[in-house]
């Protein structure tokens, strides 16, 4: 649907899916080909949604943030905040917690028995925001968490299972709080779909 804002998986990169024939075209070949036909900026998209919501699409792919994306966030994050905006987060990845209670972190039932991620999984400091970022990933990381007086959720994938989870954040003016992180099981993997609705009143 040409209207539908669509944040890039793993598997756009990795394009051999479960298959037996690996693609080694460079990364940058990947994203180029995307670019030709995906229907809007492969790396960052906003829109605001019933003047109450801004939506943001991120690219984070093996646990990093690129170059335009941090001051992309920064200006939608001022303009939320002057026009009263909550801001909702759709990445492929989720991203550190830095809380303990996550350190360790194990769901009853693995929805997706091929997954390779493993279980249990350290959120605490495992994915983009954790202690061994590259600089830029850390900078946008810290946009997020450190404006949670705007930002007010995370939503991500690449798990396939349904999780949620809490990021340690804070305000500008440094009350400490968290963001509500949801994990979705894919769309694709066991081919009975998987949505979730989010209502704006």
């Amino acid at each position: 649907h040409p209207d539908t804002l669509a944040t890039l998986g793993g598997h756009e990169f990795a394009r051999n899916m479960q298959g037996e024939v690996p693609d080694t075209s460079p990364w940058e070949y990947k994203a180029n080909k995307l670019k030709e036909f995906w229907p809007h900026d492969i790396f960052y998209f906003s829109r605001v949604i019933k003047e109450k919501v801004m939506v943001i699409g991120l690219l984070n792919d093996c646990a990093r943030f690129y170059e335009g994306q941090k001051e992309k966030l920064e200006s939608d994050i001022t303009l939320a905040r002057e026009k009263g905006l909550k801001i909702l987060i759709f990445a492929h990845e989720p991203i550190a917690s830095h809380l303990e209670k996550y350190r360790n972190y194990a769901i009853d039932d693995i929805l997706f028995k091929g997954d390779a991620s493993g279980f249990p999984i350290d959120f605490r400091n495992r994915f983009a925001g954790k202690t061994a970022s590259d600089p830029l990933t850390k900078e946008v990381y810290s946009l997020i968490v450190e404006n949670a007086d705007v930002v007010k959720g995370f939503f991500a994938g690449h798990l396939h299972n349904d999780m949620y989870l809490e990021i340690s954040a804070k305000t500008p003016d440094g009350k400490e709080t968290s963001i509500p992180q949801y994990v979705n099981h894919c769309t694709a993997a066991d081919l009975a779909g998987h949505v979730m609705r989010i209502v704006i009143k």
